[in-house]
Order: structure tokens, then sequence, then C-alpha cells
């Protein structure tokens, strides 16, 4: 189901804990926050900006084929690669970078 703006200002005020003042929400709205996502994602020529940590990179999987066998065994099956992966190295997420 698809929430509607309103839906998540109500959620937005009604959360309680004893740590927590509704009154630091006072001026977020849902309707500001998805206009900063979105202007956020207009001036950005995609969301995985190298400079926080993004690579991008083509991925290469091997296919199965049902009902057949590869003399050589799966370095012969077809491939399939997908291009314009973006991921993050294990490292640097590791690390905290």
């Amino acid at each position: 189901m698809t929430k509607t703006a309103a839906d998540g200002n109500r959620l937005l005020f009604s959360l309680c804990d004893d740590n927590f003042s509704p009154m630091e929400l006072h001026s977020i709205t849902v309707e500001k926050e998805n206009k900063k996502i979105n202007l956020f994602i207009k001036e950005s020529s995609t969301m995985f900006q190298k400079q926080h940590g993004w690579h991008q990179s083509s991925v290469k999987f091997r296919l199965p084929c049902s009902k057949f066998k590869f003399s050589s065994g799966e370095q012969d099956a077809p491939e399939f690669t997908v291009d314009g992966v973006h991921h993050r190295h294990v490292v640097d997420i590791i690390r905290g970078k």
C-alpha cells in the first residue's frame, strides 16, 4: 500500500518516547522532506556518488541451461553481463568509510 504525505505526517507526530519531544519536529513535514529528496535526486546524476564511496561495475553471471550439461563444466555456460551495478567495497564499509 502507498501512504500519503498526510499519513506520514500523522505517523511523524504520533511518535512517543520518554527521550523524545514531539516539539522537536514542529517544523518538519513529509512534504518538505520529499522536496529535499527530489531536489537531491534532480541535482545529482546519480544517488550513488563516488565521493561517498560508491563504485560502478559490471557483473557477469553464468546462466543455467536446464537439461543440458557442458562437457568442460560451468565455465562454458553462457554468460550474462549486467552493467552499471553500484556497490561499495566491503572493507570500506567495515572501516566505516
